[in-house]
């Protein structure tokens, strides 16, 4: 972290972020960090080896971008980035401005360069011609900056740009610091040079692309205004709910207890009205045993004839 004095807030917002960034007062150091999830690395691996070609959108720096790509393994190769050859381009009156697309030899077509994401040191010139082959020894990375200049430069000749989106773009493994815009531009041109695009994001920042793709995929935590607990709660109370089949036998067996209690009470109420004494108990035991042994037989038939299986075959 770092910090300056302004005078006024005023003329700190009219400030580029080239002039605000200098003589600044070092005040310490601070770390981010945003693991991964678990099964990503796993997913890429899967979707590589079954033949598709897996690509990297985002809006962070190019090195913060490479380093994520090669955590879920997106590439095994060396990353080179492409970036505009500042060497040969034409010197400017104010060494903070980018330097324009026309080279020394006034030529409108962007002098570019790749450039070591491990070392940093320039290794090769662009030519669209060569990108087949570099690309089957190196990853090759792009950021925002140099895709609006190949892409929407308005000096830049529309056959080179053309020849650029359908031969150079689809070989590129990382797409870093990319605006929404920038973001749907390339699932677009993708999707022209003959690929069909899937995409999945996590941000209102991937929305113009998940519309664009083939198949768009949102990922998201829950629905909006869902308790997130909610389906973790759902799933526990299933686990613990018995299996349907031992239901179906408890509730057949709950009918068959309870239709032999109503026969037992209306014996019993039969019995009382006509009175009675030993012959009476007798005739009263006998009556209930036959209704035991009827209920049992009813339930057994009822099993037989499509009830709940036995319990012996459950799973």
């Amino acid at each position: 972290l770092a910090f300056r004095d302004e005078p006024s807030l005023a003329e700190a917002r009219r400030l580029t972020r080239e002039q605000a960034e200098r003589s600044l007062q070092f005040a310490g150091f601070v770390a981010f960090e945003c693991p991964l999830r678990d099964d990503s690395r796993a997913v890429v691996r899967s979707l590589r080896r079954a033949d598709h070609q897996c690509v990297l959108i985002t809006g962070d720096a190019m090195l913060t971008a490479v380093h994520v790509a090669k955590q879920i393994s997106l590439s095994s190769r060396p990353f080179w980035i492409l970036e505009l050859d500042t060497t040969t381009a034409t010197a400017t009156k104010n060494q903070n401005e980018s330097p324009p697309l026309s080279s020394a030899s006034c030529s409108d077509v962007p002098r570019l360069c790749w450039r070591s994401a491990a070392t940093g040191k320039r290794r090769a010139e662009f030519d669209v011609s060569t990108v087949d082959s570099i690309g089957r020894e190196y990853a090759l990375c792009i950021d925002g900056a140099v895709y609006e200049r190949a892409m929407n430069a308005p000096n830049v000749p529309a056959s080179w740009r053309a020849n650029f989106a359908r031969h150079a773009l689809p070989k590129f493994r990382v797409f870093a610091r990319m605006r929404p815009a920038q973001k749907e531009s390339v699932v677009l041109q993708l999707k022209a040079s003959g690929l069909s695009a899937l995409m999945c994001g996590d941000g209102t920042n991937d929305v113009g692309a998940l519309k664009q793709a083939d198949v768009g995929v949102a990922l998201l935590s829950f629905a909006p205004g869902a308790d997130p607990n909610a389906q973790q709660d759902e799933q526990q109370q299933r686990q613990q709910q018995p299996p349907a089949t031992l239901m179906s036998a408890a509730a057949s067996s709950n009918r068959a207890q309870h239709q032999q209690q109503q026969q037992q009470q209306q014996l019993r109420r039969r019995s009382g009205k006509s009175g009675g004494g030993g012959s009476g108990d007798g005739s009263m035991r006998s009556r209930l045993e036959a209704a035991a042994a009827q209920a049992e037989a009813q339930a057994a038939s009822a099993d037989g004839a499509g009830g709940a299986p036995p319990l012996g075959e459950v799973g």
